[in-house]
């Protein structure tokens, strides 16, 4: 499977989500004979990879938290900026050459089942900017009892 990089992919809350290869090779050598694979049958060493992805997303403040008070999202905004990027790296190390399209497959089949959804979901968006928004202030005091 040779899958054309980058990829733009619109989630159902409206998002864009990137996605980069950023793959690299790693390793460069001659194979070695007498380093041998049993499991596999192949030679060991040769063409070694580091195969891996980056799924990215900008998410507008406004937008994200449109169910708040305007007085609310302008301190948010003022604290994170008026966007916030998403970012996520899934990588496979120690890749032969050989294996490097299977290995592509599979991060994308991982993005497809585990990520597409989660990313998606009509809160996510709101939750990420929150949890940014808290690391930037510092802790919540706890609530109240009966609150």
């Amino acid at each position: 499977m040779q899958a054309s990089f980058p990829k733009t992919i619109s989630l159902e809350n409206g998002l864009l989500l990137t996605i980069k290869d950023i793959s690299r090779k790693i390793a460069d050598g001659e194979p070695n004979p007498k380093l041998h694979d049993n499991r596999n049958q192949r030679i060991v060493a040769g063409d070694i990879w580091y195969m891996g992805l980056l799924l990215s997303m900008e998410i507008p403040v406004s937008t994200a938290l449109a169910h708040l008070e305007p007085e609310k999202i302008a301190q948010i905004e003022k604290a994170v900026g008026k966007s916030v990027l998403y970012e996520k790296t899934l990588s496979r190390n120690l890749i032969h050459e050989s294996e490097k399209d299977e290995a592509v497959a599979q991060l994308l089949e991982g993005v497809e089942k585990s990520f597409l959804p989660y990313l998606g979901r009509p809160k996510f968006a709101g939750n990420h900017v929150l949890k940014l928004f808290a690391q930037q202030t510092g802790p919540v005091a706890p609530r109240r009892p009966g609150w």
